[in-house]
């Protein structure tokens, strides 16, 4: 049996979006004090003792004011630290006060500050918090970069939306008598006299429902903000913008704030025409190592269907040349826009392309991801009406196999052949006799039973081997099958799924943009039989599509990513006999059967854990003579370890509950 004590379960939890109020913390930065603010002969500490952080008592700052002599003393300078047990925090910066300072000025600057040092999630508990004040005589006798206008009446909710946590604007309870002097009724609206500053319109919705405005008096009744109230129990629940407050006996006990995002959405499918649907291009490099290692292009070639074009090294003055040439016959108008295709894992021919191209008149732009180059945009005659735009793709990222294995099941007509690799050299180029040995074929490819039929057809059609023969009709077979590939691989695709494999650029892109297409939205038959144009498809395809986040902020994808911890397999004895072997199929399809975190993550201040279903940051505990720890626990090395004893961490709720239940 495990449990946890301290469950400081800060943390982004997701839950259904019909279960979920909309809510939004910005970011916040804390600048941890320097010495030179601590000096007791300078700064005068004044502590003030609470016993929730997050709400500091409009009585204590009266108190202050109170022991301040401002019949000596024309303004103070003034700040608050608090006390952790990870060192000392400034609160907020340095403001000046006068005899004309309402306690409700201050109680607002420290709020916000106070809810900004809140709002981390790994931000400890506080001990203490203290007042620090000294003597100001004019600003210019003591430039300090801490003094602060104040803060201007008319400011908008999105820069003072933290003094929620006070009744800087609005009670926090429920009895009409902390709402102030009502003044006017209309219908189910009253008013009230809520501060010097600050009037209230309250508006029954119904259902113990309430509309909250804040309005500016001194601006003839101005709204500056609003908010909703849920009222049962005896405990508010306010919603403002994208922050709940939960709120019993006039204080916060939780605070939740929604994190705005994107979310996935369905694709309405692409459209091919007939008539365009084997407008694609192929292109290949082949090459040879030389002594010193450096791979040498020596022929190259392109098809697209209706054409098929060889170049050889022997008939130009360098392999530069070669490309560049091939390139120039291939950027012709009937080409525009269309995608040319290189079937190679290894990424050689890409470079040889660039190499060649960039000392051309034509314009590149490749495209590196994770120092790989993903495309290669050329352009003949750019910023003309006359341009012509072709995009490089590595066909291996959207088929993942070798050019052998496509064939077969794709039905082509030709299949791939074999070729002596290890022959080529710069001195064999002109070579002219009979087959090389076997030993020159990729003997864990080519079986001799294969390089011996292979002999005897050359023999038999051809008499003699002739290098730059037997390369060209090489290079021809392979160009001609990964065009039969890449068409009947686009019209399989698009025939099941609508999509366009000429869109995407890996394998993923296609199987994530096949998901969205025909899997993400659930709508009924009766609707899809019916056209609709692309907006009102759009439009019904939102109401059938979950909320699924995309996660842009790095610092909460990071902290997500660190409740993720894989499979765990632990063996405690490593030998036996007579032993069985088990193994379960599909376990992760399995797995996401069960119910799963969607819509926008929400941080939460709340320390239950039940509360959850989401990911938690958790102080956890294991009990003493525990023999099978099962919560994981990744060391600074990398390592993943099960460990006993006391941490804390990033984990999904669903684990901790059940560690918890033993």
């Amino acid at each position: 049996m495990m449990f946890f004590s301290n469950f400081a379960l800060r943390g982004f939890e997701f839950k259904f979006p019909s279960l979920l109020p909309r809510l939004f913390f910005g970011c916040r930065f804390i600048t941890q004090l320097t010495s030179r603010f601590h000096k007791e002969w300078f700064w005068h500490p004044v502590q003030i003792d609470i016993n929730d952080p997050s709400f500091i008592n409009k009585n204590y700052i009266d108190q202050f004011l109170k022991s301040l002599e401002f019949s000596r003393v024309e303004q103070y300078l003034i700040y608050a630290i608090v006390y952790t047990d990870k060192g000392l925090f400034s609160v907020c910066k340095g403001f000046s006060i006068d005899r004309n300072t309402t306690s409700y000025y201050i109680q607002e600057k420290l709020a916000i500050g106070m809810a900004h040092l809140m709002d981390r999630y790994d931000f400890p508990d506080i001990e203490k918090v203290t007042l620090r004040f000294r003597e100001m005589i004019t600003p210019s006798s003591y430039p300090s970069p801490f003094v602060q206008k104040p803060l201007q009446e008319t400011a908008t909710l999105k820069r003072i939306d933290r003094t929620l946590l006070t009744e800087t604007y609005a009670p926090l309870r429920i009895e009409l008598a902390y709402w102030g002097a009502l003044y006017k009724t209309e219908g189910n609206t009253d008013f009230f006299h809520y501060s010097d500053s600050y009037d209230l319109k309250r508006t029954y919705l119904g259902d113990n429902k309430y509309q909250v405005s804040v309005l500016l008096r001194k601006e003839n009744g101005k709204e500056i903000f609003n908010f909703i109230d849920f009222v049962k129990d005896n405990k508010i629940t306010r919603q403002i913008n994208n922050d709940t407050l939960y709120i019993e006996n006039g204080k916060v006990v939780n605070m939740e704030t929604k994190h705005l995002c994107k979310y996935i959405t369905s694709l309405a499918g692409d459209y091919i025409d007939p008539k365009k649907m084997n407008n694609l291009i192929t292109f290949d490099v082949e090459t040879y190592v030389d002594e010193n290692g450096v791979f040498i292009p020596y022929a190259c070639g392109w098809c697209n269907g209706a054409k098929l074009s060889v170049y050889l090294l022997k008939d130009f003055e360098s392999p530069q040349a070669m490309i560049r040439q091939s390139f120039t016959d291939l950027l012709i108008k009937q080409h525009h826009k269309m995608n040319i295709y290189i079937h190679n894992n290894k990424n050689f021919d890409a470079y040889f392309i660039v190499k060649a191209l960039l000392e051309s008149p034509f314009y590149v732009k490749p495209l590196f991801r994770d120092g790989k180059m993903i495309t290669i945009k050329v352009v003949a005659n750019r910023g003309s009406r006359n341009a012509i735009q072709v995009q490089i793709i590595d066909s291996y990222m959207v088929l993942p196999a070798s050019l052998s294995r496509l064939a077969k099941p794709f039905n082509c007509p030709d299949q791939k052949d074999i070729f002596p690799y290890n022959f080529v050299k710069h001195e064999t180029l002109n070579y002219k006799g009979g087959v090389p040995c076997y030993e020159y074929f990729n003997k864990e490819k080519v079986s001799f039973k294969e390089y011996i039929e292979y002999k005897e057809r050359i023999e038999r059609t051809h008499g003699i081997w002739d290098l730059w023969e037997q390369t060209s009709d090489y290079l021809q077979k392979d160009l001609t099958i990964l065009y039969q590939v890449m068409v009947q691989a686009r019209e399989t695709v698009y025939k099941n799924y609508s999509i366009d494999i000429c869109n995407v650029l890996s394998v993923s892109s296609l199987s994530f943009k096949v998901f969205r297409k025909c899997f993400l939205s659930h709508i009924p038959n009766d609707i899809l039989e019916n056209k609709h144009s692309y907006n009102e498809w759009k439009k019904i395809s939102q109401n059938y599509t979950p909320d699924i986040p995309i996660i842009t902020k790095r610092s909460l994808y990071n902290d997500l990513r660190k409740g993720y911890y894989g499979g765990l397999v632990d063996v405690y004895i490593p030998r036996g006999k007579n032993l069985y072997k088990y193994d379960v199929n599909s376990m992760y399809p399995f797995c996401m059967l069960n119910d799963m975190p969607i819509g926008a993550p929400v941080f939460s201040t709340d320390v239950l854990l039940d509360n959850y279903f989401g990911f938690c940051y958790a102080e956890v505990k294991t009990p003493e003579g525990i023999k099978v720890p099962v919560l994981p626990y990744k060391s600074k090395d990398g390592r993943l370890v099960c460990p006993v004893g006391k941490w804390t961490g990033w984990y999904f709720s669903e684990e901790l509950k059940n560690a918890r239940a033993g």
